[in-house]
């Protein structure tokens, strides 16, 4: 799989896009992308559950810090592939506008619960991707950390959104991101704790995180927010 021409090819897919969008869209035109490559379908599972039973191409990893619920495991994985050279586990994100700006700190967190759970994938042959795709309010959001207060999440939210192409993500800030709980700060770590059993803390993360793709573009899309410039924006970290 050539992932710059994946994540290139998803791109222009979206910049082309002038229907509704949806996170489940976003989901099957990033594999509709990967299958234009391979289309061994033997090679895909869609929703796959975090788990550690031997059948599951997951098992090595431990999940006992997720919440289970009725259905098993809280949350599953988007998008695991594997061909004969890489194993890779891909959550995908997409956030439309909201109504008020109080959810934004929210959809800040769910970010991190997706980050969180790639990092419990710890198994040596496997690349963790984190797929990103926003408008122009969360853009500004992350810009401007706007509703949170705390210095060292503010700073962090910013690093990580503007990050460079192939740069590792500073995690300086996140040494005493947990010591301020006001504001937006809150909303954000109950959102990032979603999936797990205690609340989040910044200060166990000593995963790397690596943006390796970026894209801005105009979308005609009706579901983007077309009060402002009507922007799609990309990223891809990567959980190393």
């Amino acid at each position: 799989m050539n992932f710059k021409k994946l994540f290139d090819d998803f791109s222009f897919c979206l910049e082309k896009r002038k229907g509704f969008l949806t996170e489940d869209n976003i989901r099957y035109i990033f594999f509709a992308k990967m299958y234009d490559q391979d289309s061994r379908l033997e090679n895909y599972y869609l929703e796959l559950p975090y788990s550690s039973q031997k059948n599951n191409p997951l098992f090595e990893s431990d999940f006992s810090s997720l919440i289970v619920t009725k259905n098993g495991l809280h949350k599953k994985l988007d998008l695991f592939y594997k061909d004969q050279n890489c194993n890779v586990a891909i959550e995908i994100k997409f956030h439309r506008p909201s109504e008020t700006t109080t959810g934004l700190p929210n959809k800040a967190g769910e970010i991190f619960n997706d980050i969180k759970r790639l990092q419990l994938i710890c198994s040596e042959n496997f690349k963790k991707y984190f797929v990103y795709v926003t408008d122009d309010e969360m853009n500004d959001y992350f810009i401007n950390s706007k509703g949170i207060t705390n210095p060292n999440l503010n700073n962090y939210l910013k690093s990580f959104y503007n990050s460079k192409t192939s740069q590792l993500i500073d995690n300086f800030h996140l040494k005493n991101a947990n010591s301020i709980w006001r504001d937006g700060s809150k909303t954000f770590f109950d959102c990032a704790s979603r999936s797990f059993r205690n609340t989040f803390d910044f200060s166990t993360i000593s995963t790397k995180l690596k943006t390796i793709y970026s894209s801005d573009f105009v979308c005609s899309s009706i579901s983007i927010n077309q009060g402002k410039n009507g922007n799609l924006h990309i990223r891809v970290i990567e959980v190393l």
